[in-house]
């Protein structure tokens, strides 16, 4: 590791988390008191990039490849107020529905998060569902005829495949371990513009009996590539479980999705209970269950075609939805990826005065 490696890591690890400590407080900080956090950063990209005291900032932060504090407070606070509004049953949910009060100097968090809101110029985050609770364990740990596969032949990454022609090594794989003649193969993809909006799945089923049942999913205005992916494997197991083919038949769904697997075998990880159950479900009437990962993009004719589905139905017209905590919080950190964090807000806004009397400013101050 080179010494800016290094230096990055000490720092990473041990200095930035000290100084982001309660972050989402710094809402309400005065700009004088947030400077005295940044310039500790700044010292820090000197040390580690060998520049000067002139050497603009930007540039610093270009080469370390770390964000900005003011970048990382935005994305803070717009989380944490974000969840507040999922949480119907905590006590900032009140303050920060009611009208917050106002003060003479310094602002709140709701003020704070509604212009950060305004200045990346983010869809509407209002939830529509709470915050749900995570599954207490993955259901098919009690069902040995469900099997979650990450890796083939060892290989757990597309990248690693490339070196042993990844066509030849996944279509070996689906030739030997899931025979068409004996295997309902469901071949699942879903895909986002920018990764954040505009999502669709598409899912292309082969059946034992040589036919095929395509199917395309439209995902809403505003969603993930993640989103998409899980939605069309819940969107095939649900169409497994009420076809009379899969009673009792092998089935395996092949997604290219690793994220969603691993979400899959967390138990912390509540975006997934709906396909939880969807897969669990599914697991009653089919013999043996496999949800397998294979690498998308390597001429796998039913890859191929659960992703044209999933990019053709990103581009028709989508349903706008409230999106989830989690979508929320992707689609503010997108916003000021796509901007590169150079955004109009620079400071913490000022609210206009009004006192809990109803006097002005003067009034109140004489």
């Amino acid at each position: 590791m080179s010494d800016l490696g290094r230096l990055k890591k000490t720092y990473v690890g041990y200095v930035r988390p000290v100084l982001e400590y309660v972050i989402a407080a710094w809402g309400t900080a005065s700009k004088t008191n947030f400077q005295k956090i940044e310039r500790v950063q700044n010292h820090s990209l000197i040390i580690m990039t060998g520049g000067i005291k002139s050497t603009p900032i930007n540039s610093m932060e270009s080469v370390t490849g770390l964000e900005s504090l003011e970048d990382r407070r935005k994305k803070k606070i717009e989380c944490q107020y974000t969840k507040f509004q999922h949480l119907a049953n905590h006590p900032m949910y009140k303050l920060i529905t009611n009208n917050p009060r106002k003060w003479l100097k310094r602002t709140n968090l709701t003020a704070s998060a509604q212009h950060i809101h305004k200045s990346l110029e983010l869809p509407d985050l209002k939830p529509d569902t709470p915050l749900q609770s995570s599954i207490d364990w993955p259901p098919w740990n009690q069902h040995n005829q469900i099997e979650i596969v990450k890796d083939i032949d060892g290989v757990t990454s597309k990248k690693s495949l490339i070196k042993r022609d990844p066509h030849c090594l996944t279509q070996n794989m689906l030739d030997k371990k899931y025979p068409s003649n004996y295997w309902i193969r469901s071949f699942t993809d879903g895909s986002a513009s920018e990764a954040v909006r505009n999502g669709g799945g598409g899912v292309c089923i082969e059946w034992p009996v040589n036919s095929r049942s395509k199917i395309s999913i439209p995902k809403g205005k505003y969603s993930t590539n993640y989103k998409a992916e899980a939605e069309a494997l819940q969107e095939a197991a649900k169409v497994l479980v009420n076809s009379e083919a899969t009673h009792h038949a092998k089935v395996v769904l092949l997604t290219d999705a690793r994220s969603v697997l691993d979400a899959l075998d967390s138990t912390k990880c509540q975006e997934v209970n709906a396909l939880a159950q969807a897969i669990t479900t599914l697991s009653l009437t089919a013999s043996k269950l496999v949800l397998q990962w294979m690498p998308g993009h390597v001429d796998i004719f039913g890859n191929d075609v659960a992703d044209q589905l999933a990019k053709e139905d990103g581009m028709m017209e989508q349903i706008q939805h409230n999106p989830s905590y989690n979508e929320a919080k992707t689609l503010i950190n997108s916003a000021l990826i796509v901007i590169g964090g150079k955004n109009t807000l620079s400071t913490t806004p000022r609210m206009p005065f009004t006192s809990s009397q109803g006097l002005s400013r003067s009034q109140f101050l004489d």
